[in-house]
């Protein structure tokens, strides 16, 4: 998957670009994303080969801003094991094997992918507890 323009979802099928503001995905999406925060939505989508899931959509800055960031989360509860290796495996078919992989938090790998001007990340942190994440940054332009 190319990650140099933005990022496809297969349904609803729709191309998400970079750098695109908060009118203009809204304007893509057929239902109405969530509003969370300020330059932060999120949208029930499945993307990355059948994987169902919450897409949530940070612009930076918050106020008026571009779309510079995807985060990617379940709702269902699964556990944190079946969950990361499922997400994994789903991220190895849509983008291949990863960049580099380093040792994480809670004895799980952190993988990461250079794609294009984009960085794939799957990790799990330590915050209030294990979380996992799963993030396409897009590099700003100097």
């Amino acid at each position: 998957m190319d990650l140099s323009r933005g990022f496809a979802i297969d349904d609803p099928a729709v191309f998400i670009p970079w750098a695109a503001t908060v009118d203009e995905i809204v304007a893509l999406l057929p239902t109405s994303p969530r509003y969370v925060a300020t330059g932060y939505l999120t949208t029930q989508c499945t993307s990355l080969h059948g994987m169902r899931h919450v897409l949530g959509l940070h612009f930076h800055p918050r106020i008026d801003g571009r779309l510079d960031e995807l985060e990617f989360f379940r709702q269902d509860g699964l556990p944190l094991d079946q969950s990361f290796w499922e997400w994994q495996e789903h991220l190895e078919h849509a983008f291949g094997s990863a960049t580099s992989r380093v040792e994480g938090d809670e004895g799980y790998p952190q993988y990461a992918w250079q794609i294009s001007e984009a960085q794939v990340r799957h990790l799990v942190q330590y915050r209030f507890g294990p979380e996992e994440h799963v993030r396409i940054t897009r590099y700003q332009p100097a």
